[in-house]
């Protein structure tokens, strides 16, 4: 609901984050006096809200716009979950079973939980996604009605072949970016894969009753973020966010600092086999993170051999694991 503009209450509407142009700009109201967030105004941010949703809510919201979608077609006459059914997984979670060598070939993205999880916000990334899996449902003889109702769901199998090439696409698509899209498919292929070492690799002590838990990392924060030292950063790092390789959350602090969150794009998921939880988190510098705009390669085999070593430490283990050139 958007209300009317009045000498009380206010409101923008736009596509990318004001905190882009704080470096430059010193928000001020109509008498030209500084204003503050959380005194003077409030920031929502839908793409941030949309992933720290409640699951719960988040589904059912999906799932209302893809039993309107039905209905529109004059086809079908059931719920969305009785064609798409539900996830499947051999262990109890989907890092479990992606980190256990036995199960992980039979881990399949499928189900309607499991595919409103890769949604970040892009509602149409989504739809098309849909309607890959009911064409080629329907070229493979899965997809039959009676009455409008269908007869079987379609197989976890068949929408994990769609899925995992559908995004697979999405990562390519980075590449066609003009002039750089080379570094921005590295820097989301190189961080998947660094996801993927330490998922299937690493686990996590959570505390009594959770000390094995699967290593789940779709997340950077950048400490003391602020201006790039390096003149072409910026507009990497702009056309990165842009073209929605991550989703942006910045803060500020009272120091004038910048912290920077940049949440991964939940579709690249199924190109590297990985859970779609925002469990941990890679810390980054601000050089650092400049650095991973530039050579991503580098930084992110870096940062895992760092991660290698405090792993070994504190598990007390001998020798050490080789991650040999982890990005394919």
């Amino acid at each position: 609901i958007i209300w009317f503009r009045n000498e009380n209450y206010c409101f923008k509407v736009a596509s990318e984050d004001y905190s882009t142009l704080l470096q430059n700009i010193v928000l001020r109201d109509i008498d030209g006096q500084n204003i503050q967030e959380d005194r003077e105004f409030d920031v929502i941010n839908l793409g941030i809200k949309y992933i720290l949703e409640n699951e719960k809510n988040s589904e059912e919201f999906l799932e209302d716009i893809m039993n309107k979608r039905l209905e529109r077609t004059k086809e079908y006459d059931c719920n969305i979950k009785d064609i798409i059914g539900e996830s499947n997984f051999p262990k109890k979670t989907i890092g479990e079973s992606f980190r256990d060598p036995v199960t992980r070939k039979q881990t399949y993205y499928g189900g309607f939980d499991v595919i409103s999880k890769l949604c970040s916000n892009d509602i149409s990334t989504i739809m098309s996604l849909f309607r890959k899996i009911f064409i080629k449902a329907k070229a493979n003889g899965e997809l039959k009605l009676q009455d409008k109702k269908p007869i079987n769901k379609i197989s976890l199998k068949t929408q994990d072949d769609v899925i995992r090439a559908f995004s697979r696409s999405y990562v390519s698509r980075l590449k066609s970016v003009h002039e750089i899209g080379e570094y921005l498919f590295k820097v989301v292929q190189g961080f998947g894969y660094y996801s993927q070492y330490r998922l299937y690799n690493h686990s996590v002590n959570h505390g009594e009753g959770r000390e094995d838990e699967p290593f789940e990392c779709l997340k950077i924060d950048v400490d003391d973020f602020g201006k790039f030292d390096k003149g072409d950063t910026e507009k990497i790092y702009e056309t990165l966010v842009r073209q929605g390789g991550f989703i942006e959350e910045r803060g500020i602090s009272r120091r004038i600092s910048h912290s920077l969150s940049l949440y991964f794009r939940r579709i690249y998921v199924p190109s590297f086999k990985i859970s779609y939880n925002y469990r941990e988190t890679l810390t980054l510098n601000k050089g650092e993170f400049e650095n991973l705009l530039h050579d991503p390669d580098k930084i992110f085999k870096a940062k895992l051999e760092s991660s290698i070593k405090m792993y070994n430490k504190k598990k007390k283990l001998k020798g050490t694991q080789k991650i040999g050139n982890y990005i394919d």
